[in-house]
This record gives C-alpha cells, sequence and structure tokens, in this order.
C-alpha cells in the first residue's frame, strides 16, 4: 500500500481528481486522504499535477451543479417507471407490465430568480435607492460648517 502522507503523482492526482469531481471541498479531500488541509494547499502549490486535477474535477462538478440549476429554471423531464398491478376476479393480484413514462417538471422560480439575479446582474440585481428631500419636496442643500475646537491644553 503507497504511503499516503507522502506525494505520489501517479497516486493522488488521480485520487484528487475523482473526489474533487464528486463535489468533495479541501477538507473533505484532505480527510480522505488522511492529511491536514494545509498539505492540500501546500501540494497545490509545490504540484502543478495536482493543482490541475483538483480544478480540473471541482469544473465538471460546478458544471454539473450549473446544469442542474438551467434545467431547474426552464423545467425538465425525467423517465419514470410504474408498475401495472392486475387482479383477478378472485382478488388476487399479481405484477403486471413495467412501463416507462416521461413527466414534465416544472420551472422552479427560485431557479430563475437566482439565475437571472447573476447572469443578467443589470436588468435584475436589486436596486435600493435613498434619496433625501426638503419638506417642499426639493433637493436639500447641505452647507459647510467649520468648528474649532481649543487646543488641548498641556498638564504641568
Amino acid at each position: 500500500m503507497a504511503n499516503i502522507s507522502k506525494y505520489n503523482s501517479d497516486y493522488h492526482d488521480d485520487w484528487a481528481w475523482s473526489l474533487a469531481v464528486k463535489g468533495c471541498t479541501d477538507n473533505e479531500i484532505a480527510d480522505a486522504m488522511h492529511v491536514s488541509r494545509k498539505t492540500i494547499c501546500s501540494w497545490k502549490k509545490e504540484h502543478p499535477g495536482f493543482a490541475k486535477s483538483l480544478n480540473e474535477g471541482k469544473d465538471i462538478a460546478d458544471s454539473k451543479v450549473e446544469r442542474g440549476l438551467y434545467n431547474s429554471g426552464i423545467g425538465y423531464y425525467v423517465d419514470e417507471e410504474e408498475r401495472t398491478i392486475e387482479v383477478g376476479k378472485d382478488g388476487t393480484t399479481k405484477l403486471g407490465d413495467l412501463r416507462t413514462k416521461k413527466r414534465f417538471i416544472p420551472p422552479n422560480v427560485t431557479a430563475q430568480i437566482f439565475w437571472l439575479k447573476n447572469r443578467k446582474k443589470d436588468q435584475w440585481r436589486d436596486v435600493t435607492r435613498n434619496e433625501v428631500s426638503g419638506i417642499d419636496g426639493k433637493a436639500v442643500e447641505f452647507q459647510q460648517v467649520q468648528v474649532y475646537l481649543p487646543e488641548k491644553e498641556e498638564l504641568e
């Protein structure tokens, strides 16, 4: 068995990729490899292949989530299996045919809002404007005031 606490590119790069593509964080990868998170950070700095493997795996995992968010925003179809149950005249039952049918999952409004606020920020971000006006509704004019404070007296 390989010594997993000592970096080995043939071993750790592929393992890091396989964990990252499943959505594991650096902490979880460190736990799986029985090293500290600090070791993972050092390996990323010292071994470009390790950093590349982690980044590629994380990019794939992120892409899957992005695609899922997109599908949730527009709606999608899933295949569902159902089995019929046949009931005889005497009340006995037996399993019938297995059928596959498509079911539409409708769009999720929260996913749509999240998508639009992040992808179309100029049109969809929440904007709060605070305006100050005078009693007559006109703009308030500010005046600059200078305040003179006495010098601090030195104690003898």
